[in-house]
């Protein structure tokens, strides 16, 4: 499941990246050559896509990690076991 996530996070990065680099070159082009309406244009167009890759990009961002650290954090049984008796030796020993 985390290597979908990271997937689905790097797509969203690269294509919110993508998008918004050519939402303000465009938008500076329609500057250049002075139409308003493109500009217009351009930004109803990609603005939105933009917003919401960056928005999905943004939430995997903070998820993935949180989701890393709980499964790191996991014990298998011998782990317990074997903590149980370092706790349990270091009782008797003090």
């Amino acid at each position: 499941m985390i290597k979908i996530l990271d997937k689905i996070f790097v797509f969203s990065l690269i294509a919110f990246l993508t998008l918004g680099a050519l939402l303000v070159f465009s938008q500076l082009a329609g500057l250049l050559f002075q139409q308003g309406e493109f500009i217009i244009k351009v930004n109803d167009l990609l603005a939105e896509p933009a917003i919401i890759l960056s928005a999905v990009a943004g939430v995997l961002g903070f998820i993935i990690p949180a989701i890393k650290n709980r499964t790191s954090n996991i014990l298998t049984e011998e782990e317990i076991e074997e903590q149980l008796l370092e706790t349990r030796h270091s009782k008797v020993n003090a």
